[in-house]
């Protein structure tokens, strides 16, 4: 059987000589479905450009069946067809769970999540990640217990994972950063741009073969969201009538669970004569619908974009919209803003459109001009930008390679009984040539003569023990110190780094010099059967937890900013060489000295471990959670104690079933 583990790409490394290096682009379409929001128009309009500017990139998109139709429907658009590399360009793989994706992990370079996703966490190439907006820190109450704790744990996860993160606005970006502490440096502002159909389709006007509508309407396109506040115009709408002002308005989108019941409020408050409601209208019909209303009103209370506002721009139908930062930072001063808690202030401004007819035609005059600054062209130039950007951005953070000496690095092999592996081991240490190597091997026990003579040609260090345990604390101070290194870590021989590794070390030793411990990932298997990852999990609750072993291979210490404190962990510590990682981890996590990486180190069998290592684990209490704020550990209840388990069997599940599950699911446990 062919081990899967050894085949991983190459990721990292800048541009040779100003040329552009091909890459092999993973894109996460798993989330899209017919039905979704906005960020299904972001993500058509965004691809299909993308594919129209990048002659270089081959891609790979792995779609739910829900979403594949629209997947295909961008790559008709774009005059692409999936297939198999190198005849076609793109990829297109049909999964039923996004862990599958892991399965296709040496097949992409990069690794693009442009839906408010970045699973799973293959971790050891660039990332790029585009987070719509983080409404849930402004406004929780539309969201029920279970939805904020998963957006408090994903969001801010994407936010520190991701190389670039890319923000639909300035006041998206501002918000990671005063949300989520992300360094501003880090991310990335691409606007969104009108849907092509819309603005560019043919006959200008749109195409209406529905019943006739009526005239002089008041058009809403927004799917049935809590912060679309459909509310507040039917609000202004009865208030209007009352005054014996009847005014007709136009919604469309899509009723949602959970949402704003728009037609049966319509039917309660007796408003069926004045409005009507269409969902899932083609792109012709959407475009006579703007066209030919007198305004386009947008009482929404959050929005990290609002392309409708800039589409009503384009097709030069003026705008009343909220007043909220990001509609202030894309439209200017050529909307008509309201207090989207103020029904007065809207009857206000709608009334002003009808009655200032001077005032109306100088918005629609000055709405194309505007559009024009937001386009899918130049958005996706800036995404291709980016893509290249990330490459280097992974070893060298915001620092020049040129300007950079990369940190001294020594990595300790650990010997098992029998040194069967040793060879594959140091080969996977090697992949990367990184120039400030130095990798020891304690020889403790009866070595194959090949294998020494193949360390020894390989450049390794073979020492015999020293007065340390191999593998303890003090040994490994005991090598940086000998070695003056800047980073020190473990390798026992059976596992395997990633060809990645030395990159993110690099990394992480440039963003956080300061730090004595620094924490990655690692991908566990158990023999050739892959089972998940190994990391420190921050959940949406403010507790932490590791999810799975903590191997030797995840945790690297900075020996000069450890040397200066007070830690003595591990030097008294009797319970084997083991658990002074743990013990290490936990009081660098409480002392403000870990940084995590958040990076894929290696390739790591639990058999290296020992066959005790789960109950050891569980034991020490690695397997605990524990709070952020101080660091106890934590009573939760049962059923989240076997969450993992129970995900990990749901899989088989048809994805609907899954959906509905994980939501009682979390409900029921926390």
């Amino acid at each position: 059987m062919n081990d899967t583990r050894s085949f991983e790409p190459r990721p990292g490394g800048a541009d040779t000589e100003g040329q552009s290096l091909r890459m092999r682009i993973g894109i996460n379409a798993f989330p899209l479905r017919t039905d979704g929001g906005g960020a299904r128009y972001v993500f058509s309009g965004l691809l299909r450009a993308l594919l129209r500017h990048d002659s270089t990139h081959q891609y790979i998109i792995f779609a739910h069946p829900d979403g594949m139709p629209l997947v295909n429907k961008v790559l008709v658009a774009a005059g692409d067809t999936s297939g198999n590399w190198p005849e076609a360009r793109v990829r297109l793989e049909r999964i039923l769970d996004e862990g599958q994706i892991y399965a296709y992990r040496s097949e992409f370079d990069l690794y693009f999540g442009p839906l408010n996703n970045l699973n799973p966490r293959v971790y050891d190439r660039p990332t790029v990640a585009l987070l719509h907006d983080i409404q849930e820190q402004y406004l929780p109450e539309n969201f029920s217990k279970a939805e904020l704790v998963a957006r408090r744990e994903v969001y801010p996860e994407i936010c520190h994972s991701a190389t670039i993160l890319v923000a639909i606005s300035e006041f998206c970006k501002r918000s990671f950063i005063e949300k989520f502490d992300v360094d501003p440096r880090k991310i990335e502002v691409v606007h969104n741009a009108p849907q092509p159909e819309l603005i560019d389709g043919e006959p200008a006007e749109g195409v209406w073969i529905k019943e006739a509508l009526p005239k002089n309407y008041l058009f809403y396109p927004a799917n049935c969201y809590k912060h679309k506040n459909h509310q507040l115009l039917l609000d202004a709408i009865e208030q209007m009538r009352a005054q014996r002002h009847v005014l007709p308005v136009v919604f469309s989108g899509f009723e949602l669970p959970g949402g704003y019941p728009l037609r049966k409020e319509i039917a309660a408050r007796g408003l069926d004569e004045i409005c009507r409601v269409y969902t899932d209208l083609p792109a012709d019909e959407m475009r006579y619908l703007y066209r030919h209303a007198q305004a386009v009103v947008l009482p929404t209370t959050f929005e990290g974009f609002c392309m409708p506002a800039i589409e009503a721009m384009a097709c030069g139908v003026p705008v009343v919209c909220s007043e909220l930062p990001v509609l202030r930072e894309i439209l200017g001063d050529n909307a008509l803003y309201f207090d989207p808690q103020s029904t007065e202030q809207l009857v206000s401004q709608i009334r002003r459109i009808q009655n200032e007819p001077v005032l109306r035609e100088q918005m629609i005059a000055a709405g194309p001009g505007i559009a024009a600054n937001y386009n899918w062209d130049n958005s996706a130039k800036r995404i291709l930008e980016i893509f290249r950007e990330a490459r280097q951005r992974f070893t060298y953070g915001y620092h020049l390679p040129t300007d950079t000496t990369r940190p001294k690095i020594g990595i300790s092999l650990r010997l098992t009984d029998g040194s069967t592996e040793v060879i594959r081991t140091v080969q996977s240490m090697l992949a990367e040539s990184h120039k400030n190597l130095l990798i020891r091997c304690v020889v403790d026990r009866p070595l194959d003569p090949a294998a020494r003579g193949f360390l020894e040609a390989s450049g390794v260090k073979v020492v015999e023990p020293g007065e340390h345990a191999v593998g303890s604390l003090a040994d490994l101070r005991q090598f940086a110190q000998d070695e003056d290194l800047d980073i020190v870590g473990e390798v026992i021989e059976g596992n395997r780094l990633k060809p990645s590794a030395m990159d993110s070390l690099t990394w992480s030793h440039l963003t956080a010099p300061e730090k004595s411990v620094y924490l990655g990932e690692c991908f566990q298997w158990r023999g050739d059967h892959f089972v998940g990852v190994s990391r420190l999990r921050l959940t949406g609750d403010g507790l932490w937890k590791m999810e799975g072993l903590l191997y030797p291979e995840a945790l690297f210490i900075n020996p000069r900013t450890l040397r200066n404190g007070a830690s003595h962990v591990g030097e008294t510590n009797g319970n084997g060489v083991e658990e002074w990682r743990w013990d290490l981890l936990r009081e660098a996590r409480y002392s403000g000295q870990l940084f995590l990486t958040r990076r894929t180190m290696a390739d790591c069998d639990q058999a290296t471990l020992g066959p005790k290592a789960s109950k050891q684990a569980a034991r020490a209490g690695m397997f605990n959670y524990y709070n952020v704020s101080n660091d106890r550990s934590v009573k939760v209840r049962l059923m989240r104690r076997v969450e993992p388990v129970v995900k990990r069997a749901a899989r088989v599940l048809p994805m609907k079933w899954q959906d509905a599950g994980t939501r009682i699911w979390y409900h029921i446990s926390r």
